[in-house]
């Protein structure tokens, strides 16, 4: 059974949201890509319009079909977290700046999404702003990884008691 009333998507999506797994390493994705590669690797069932039920429970925001520029495609931009980050950004430069193509080689990209080596430099600054936002804005972990972990087993046992 689901969490809570919850759509059944959801015990198989949240654990794969939750560790960042391949389609959610990114902030911002195409959800036609991302179900694509969940029903291909992880064998997730349902339709699209289920999937982006779950991302909105997951709390992710949906952007909207934005042309790509460079392809004159239409994706449909998800931003999974760092909602923040966009409050400034055009949905334009969200689909052209900070969003990159899943699973794709520089080859790839060049010949399915016509980008150039500078349109790939441009992407690459734009993730990379997105990880200095996500690395000033992360909170300390309530436990220290590079502690044993029997200290932390005890600490953990002290709070639950």
């Amino acid at each position: 059974m689901s969490k809570a009333g919850g759509h059944p998507l959801l015990n198989d999506i949240e654990p794969l949201y939750k560790e960042r797994a391949t389609p959610f390493f990114e902030t911002v994705i195409s959800i036609q890509e991302a179900f694509d590669n969940l029903k291909l690797h992880h064998k997730i069932p349902g339709r699209i319009n289920e999937f982006a039920e779950v991302l909105t429970k997951l709390g992710c925001e949906r952007v909207g079909e934005v042309k790509h520029k460079r392809t004159g495609k239409h994706p449909t931009y998800w931003l999974l977290r760092n909602k923040d980050f966009f409050c400034d950004k055009s949905m334009s430069s969200i689909a052209n700046k900070y969003w990159q193509p899943l699973g794709s080689t520089s080859e790839k990209m060049a010949e399915e999404w016509n980008l150039s080596q500078g349109d790939l430099n441009v992407i690459k600054e734009g993730l990379e702003e997105i990880e200095a936002y996500e690395d000033f804005h992360r909170e300390a972990p309530e436990e220290d990884p590079e502690e044993d972990f029997e200290t932390i087993r005890r600490e953990r046992k002290k709070r639950s008691a």
